[in-house]
């Protein structure tokens, strides 16, 4: 064999080798650490087995194989969560044939490899609060999922029965008309009022608690399991005369909501405290012309507001939850202390959401979640340079390599 073939033999011999495992990721030293309760300078966070093993000011990084990185510079905090999103669903995100689908699961239409996915992971957000749409009076199940897809490409799912979505308001009776006739649309349906929107969440609810969690037809299982409180409810609803009926509702109907959107929560912000209902505050936009969706009356200090007043509260980007940073910013530069809205975003934002013994705080036992930024989390220049998730690097900016 001369050595022409010798060297040919060679190279294609290397190249049959699987390329090797990715070092593990072991240490993650920063200048600042937010760790979701307090700011550590400087800050490090030990992983292993893809959860946080130690969070210190100054801890000794084990000896033995592993890839530690050493950003002085940089400011981490525990990945962020998006308390209300659409993001990654394929298609539409409400089934419209029925006004009452609560055994519809977001689930299963998520797509974690979708591009909106893949811009939420490297914009720092590594878990979504999956719901339905809000097309329905009962839209769902929602679930907690990360966004960085598992090593079979599946989702990575934190709690599969995390909430059934409710919606009040115009939502789930706009461009719905009386039936006529044989219907030729969807849309001949109830509700078409927000009495009907109300009259069919009643009805819906009491025949879920008559029928019990042993029912065998899924929709009813589904309502007698947030009947029974096994599943939290999730309530949609943005204007002062919605977020009222939400009150009054709870109390018939025995359930304690989440409340979602909440635009004109700032007008309700004492009785919301009073009668201590969460709120997932957003999107906002800025700057505000005229009013907003479904004729709220929404203000920038909104999520400020609620707070003052006692509120427990978390921000949503909604259905783009690449840009749950910028509700954040928008959020302090309109009145929300700064660790507040930074809680907002990653523990208070996963308690909310059922999830804060997994993720949205960095301590001992919890999720390897864990985002860097090369600056200040909240000042829009700042970029990411790396994303953690689950104790492995899910994204990492080519000045952090």
């Amino acid at each position: 064999m001369n050595d022409t073939v010798r060297l040919l033999a060679v190279s294609l011999a290397l190249a049959l080798v699987p390329a090797g495992e990715p070092e593990p990721l072991k240490a993650v030293r920063v200048g600042h650490l937010f760790t979701g309760k307090e700011v550590l300078s400087p800050g490090v966070v030990l992983f292993e087995k893809g959860k946080i093993s130690a969070v210190g000011r100054d801890l000794p990084i084990p000896a033995g194989p592993g890839r530690v990185v050493d950003l002085p510079d940089a400011f981490a905090t525990p990945g962020l969560v998006d308390a209300a999103s659409t993001t990654g669903l394929a298609g539409p995100d409400s089934e419209m044939t029925r006004e009452v689908t609560p055994c519809v699961r977001a689930l299963r239409a998520f797509d974690p490899s979708s591009g909106e996915v893949r811009r939420a992971l490297r914009s720092g957000v590594t878990t979504l609060f999956l719901e339905p749409g809000s097309a329905s009076v009962v839209g769902g199940i929602a679930s907690v999922v990360k966004t960085a897809p598992g090593p079979d490409g599946a989702p990575r799912v934190v709690r599969a029965d995390a909430a059934l979505r409710l919606s009040f308001g115009s939502d789930p009776s706009a461009g719905n008309f009386p039936a006529h006739g044989i219907p030729q649309s969807i849309y001949a349906r109830r509700p078409t009022t927000r009495m009907g929107v109300l009259a069919v969440l009643r009805d819906a609810w009491i025949l879920g608690r008559a029928a019990g969690t042993g029912s065998g037809d899924a929709d009813l299982a589904a309502m007698a399991r947030a009947a029974a409180g096994e599943i939290p409810v999730r309530t949609l609803a943005r204007t002062e005369e919605d977020l009222g009926t939400v009150l009054r509702v709870k109390g018939d109907l025995g359930f304690s909501p989440v409340v979602e959107g909440v635009a004109e929560g700032w007008k309700m912000a004492d009785r919301l405290a009073k009668a201590k209902v969460p709120c997932v505050v957003g999107p906002l936009s800025y700057p505000v012309s005229g009013r907003g969706i479904e004729w709220s009356d929404p203000a920038m200090d909104n999520a400020g507001a609620l707070h003052r007043a006692g509120v427990r509260i978390a921000l949503t980007a909604g259905g783009n939850s690449a840009g749950l940073r910028d509700q954040a910013s928008l959020a302090v530069r309109w009145g929300l202390p700064r660790e507040v809205a930074l809680r907002a975003v990653t523990a208070e934002a996963a308690e909310l959401s059922g999830v804060g013994a997994r993720v949205g705080t960095l301590e001992k036992g919890l999720d390897g979640d864990l985002v860097v930024f090369d600056g200040d989390p909240l000042e829009p220049s700042s970029r990411v340079r790396l994303v953690v998730v689950d104790g492995e690097a899910a994204y990492e900016s080519e000045a952090s390599r």
